[in-house]
């Protein structure tokens, strides 16, 4: 299994792993979530990228582009 499958593998996993949590207001749920979200999208190591962070992949092209 290549990086990218067990980086997808990891996803989905953690995917259910959210959706089985029991939260107990609307305001956990939010801030879980959120959490999760920001983790998801900007500090995950994408194969598209080099396998770098999406954040850490924008520092480095602005760093380039100035």
């Amino acid at each position: 299994m290549g990086r990218s499958a067990d980086a997808e593998g990891w996803t989905v996993n953690h995917k259910e792993d959210l959706a089985a949590l029991v939260f107990w207001s609307l305001v956990q749920a939010r801030v879980v979530i959120s959490d999760w979200k920001a983790d998801y999208s900007r500090r995950r190591r994408h194969s598209a990228l080099g396998y770098q962070a999406p954040a850490v992949h924008a520092g480095a092209w602005i760093q380039s582009v100035v």
